[in-house]
């Protein structure tokens, strides 16, 4: 593992924003409830109102060798036993995803998670760039996803933006420095920029599987910001496409598992299972204890009701985790086979798993059912006004009591996946 510097970066965790309304809704419950059940529901709503800002004013904070949630919110999580830090070596995957915002800039969102941890952080925050590259850097490289390791070129090639030089002499340097700027332009919007970057590459390195790959995922960036249903967008996905496949055969030809391996990531992300098979299965004829391909493997294998395969799939990045240094994702497979394997063989926990799966359904719906009615009923509350003296005084009741169901559902629910996971 890259020893890391000493530092102490801070960000805020992304929150639902169905907090917020919750909490207002909840607010004018509370009022109702109280007229009906008494003070106690007062004490109640007040406890589940500092429960919510308290998530709302959580940070994270990176030393260097620690990822940790700090704040009220995870305070109160800790009594529960949820944990609220994270080593280097305990992280497990490290995704980072792309949208458009309003203003057609990409927006990106990462998801830091751990054994009992799913932290996201989204980059409209100032010290987001900071962060992403101090902790990119610190992990295992085996534990970013396709996206993050782009964003953490991304984000070094920000400082300093380097210049280009007058010479035309071509060699391997400047070729590579073509294809960062490109990844760079592509990131900032720049379309049209990056795609002369990555021509100006692809032309002069024609056998270099990792340029094809580089431009698959840009013309696949590109369409996603231009619309897939659009011409454009439609035609750099089929072009992305090819240039996939070109990669993973030039990468079969030149032995490299790697591309190949980020050539599968690329079909699975799109849901082309049985062509991101293929190129999983010849990343792991080259390297069979190849970390993400058989990660990529497991879940397809899961997809297909296949438990036996990805148990396999799960021992072979428990054995290459070991050599590679990535801990974090050695345990998580390590879980994830014993598991799978007890489920095989066991016939008593399968039927247990698959009732509290069942309670844990029943509970979801219970849930959304129990929200609805509480919407429905504070929305007839507002508009009835004292002419429906009976219509108002029966909804003020529903309201009070679905909203009571809700937490209880929501609770039970946590509970239950608190003692599946001891």
């Amino acid at each position: 593992m890259i020893q890391a510097q000493k530092v102490r970066i801070v960000v805020r965790p992304q929150q639902p924003l169905y907090w917020l309304a919750v909490l207002g809704f909840f607010l004018i419950g509370i009022i109702n409830a109280g007229q009906i059940y008494g003070r106690g529901a007062y004490f109640f709503g007040l406890a589940y109102i500092a429960l919510g800002l308290g998530f709302l004013c959580d940070k994270i904070v990176f030393d260097g060798t620690t990822v940790k949630r700090t704040g009220l919110g995870s305070a109160l999580l800790s009594l529960l036993g949820k944990e609220n830090s994270l080593s280097l070596d305990e992280i497990e995957v490290i995704a980072s995803y792309a949208s458009q915002s309003i203003n057609s800039k990409i927006q990106f969102q990462t998801v830091i998670s751990g054994a009992d941890v799913k932290w996201r952080i989204k980059s409209n925050q100032k010290n987001y760039p900071t962060f992403i590259k101090a902790l990119f850097k610190a992990a295992n490289p085996h534990l970013l996803d396709p996206l993050s390791t782009e964003l953490l070129l991304y984000w070094q090639e920000m400082e300093p933006i380097f210049k280009l030089v007058n010479d035309t002499k071509i060699n391997a340097h400047r070729i590579e420095r073509w294809r960062k700027k490109a990844i760079t332009l592509s990131f900032n919007g720049e379309f049209q920029p990056a795609a002369s970057y990555f021509k100006l590459a692809h032309e002069n390195s024609p056998h270099d599987p990792q340029i094809a790959y580089d431009i698959g995922r840009f013309l696949r960036r590109r369409a996603m910001i231009m619309g897939v249903k659009s011409d454009q967008g439609g035609s750099d996905l089929m072009r992305a496409e090819t240039y996939f496949r070109m990669a993973g055969r030039l990468a079969w030809e030149k032995k490299n598992s790697r591309i190949l391996e980020r050539v599968g990531e690329a079909f699975f992300e799109f849901h082309q299972l049985d062509t991101a098979r293929k190129y999983f299965e010849m990343a792991t004829r080259l390297d069979p204890v190849r970390l993400r391909a058989n990660l990529g493997l497991a879940g397809i294998a899961l997809q297909d009701g296949q438990a036996a395969r990805a148990v396999y799939a799960y021992n072979q990045i428990v054995r290459g985790a070991e050599n590679a240094g990535a801990k974090g994702l050695g345990s998580y497979a390590l879980r994830k086979a014993e598991y799978f394997e007890r489920l095989l063989r066991d016939d008593d926990f399968l039927s247990k798993e698959s009732s509290w799966n069942a309670v844990l359904t029943q509970l979801k719906w219970a849930r959304r059912f129990a929200f609805t009615l509480f919407l429905c009923s504070w929305i007839v509350q507002i508009t009835s006004f004292a002419v429906t003296a009976p219509i108002r005084a029966m909804s003020q009741e529903i309201s009070a009591t679905s909203l009571i169901i809700w937490v209880c559902a929501l609770t039970a629910s946590q509970i239950i996946l608190a003692l599946r996971r001891s």
